[in-house]
């Protein structure tokens, strides 16, 4: 009997689930039943609950790209945002009347280079902090800054839209470890259908067994056979050749002892 095959994916695994509960429940009208109670319970029940899995992986995977999208374009305008006011700051300081301290506000160096940010909670930092600083700036006399109260309220949009992305990941996680949970339970009942059917159908030939096992949905890989020596009928094998030549002996040639004169 070839050796039994699991399901190596999700969609595998849930087309054996539906052709095992559509086939035993066709069975059972026709009066004929393979499976245990259990196991044909079990048919039913995982495949709602693991059909449920795939659906909500499928809908968290959706929403969390959503999230990372709407993220990362909060964080795009965040970050141009930030940038043309460092640019107006380096402006002012070299072309108007403002003072070097302005860049110090601004959390700039005195060069005016510009930080690189490399992850999102720098840019809120910076961003932050450049807001705190435009205010001292007014209090110590300076100009305000163009659209600086544009800043709050993109500092606003990029933190809410990074708590729903962290708040999407992590549905997404646990929709995914409900699933994994529901694959081992799956694997093993699939198992448990295969052995039933094996001992329902062990009176039939092997060529019967495995066509009404595979109505279920259940596949097989093949075996290994067994090791066949060759043909000693055959007049070019191997052994045939060896009658000529020498003896065999362990599948090897050897050579036909040679008399030795005394």
């Amino acid at each position: 009997m070839p050796i039994y095959q699991r399901p190596t994916s999700d969609s595998a695994r849930l087309a054996l689930l539906q052709m095992a509960t559509a086939t035993a429940a066709t069975d059972n009208t026709a009066g004929v039943v393979y499976l245990a109670a259990e196991t044909q319970a079990g048919l039913t029940e995982h495949l709602l609950s693991f059909r449920t899995a795939n659906e909500a992986v499928t809908a968290a995977r959706a929403a969390f790209g959503q999230a990372q999208q709407t993220t990362d374009a909060a964080f795009q305008d965040l970050a141009d945002h930030t940038q043309r006011l460092w640019t107006e700051v380096r402006n002012r300081v070299r072309f108007g009347d403002d003072g070097p301290a302005l860049l110090t506000y601004a959390q700039l160096p005195q060069r005016g280079r510009a930080a690189t940010p490399c992850s999102r909670a720098e840019w809120l930092e910076i961003s932050e902090r450049l807001r705190l600083g435009a205010d001292q700036a007014v209090e110590a006399g300076h100009a305000p800054l163009a659209q600086i109260d544009r800043l709050s309220t993109l500092i606003h949009a990029a933190q809410t839209n990074l708590q729903r992305l962290l708040a999407a990941k992590t549905a997404l996680g646990e929709a995914r470890q409900r699933r994994n949970r529901l694959r081992r339970a799956v694997d093993s009942l699939g198992t448990r259908l295969t052995e039933d059917l094996r001992y329902a159908l062990r009176d039939l030939p092997p060529a019967n067994q495995r066509q009404i096992m595979r109505t279920y949905g259940v596949r097989f890989q093949p075996s290994p056979g067994p090791t066949t020596g060759p043909d000693r009928g055959a007049p070019n094998s191997r052994a045939a050749l060896a009658e000529t030549e020498g003896a065999v002996v362990g599948w090897q040639l050897q050579p036909e002892p040679v008399a030795v004169a005394k």
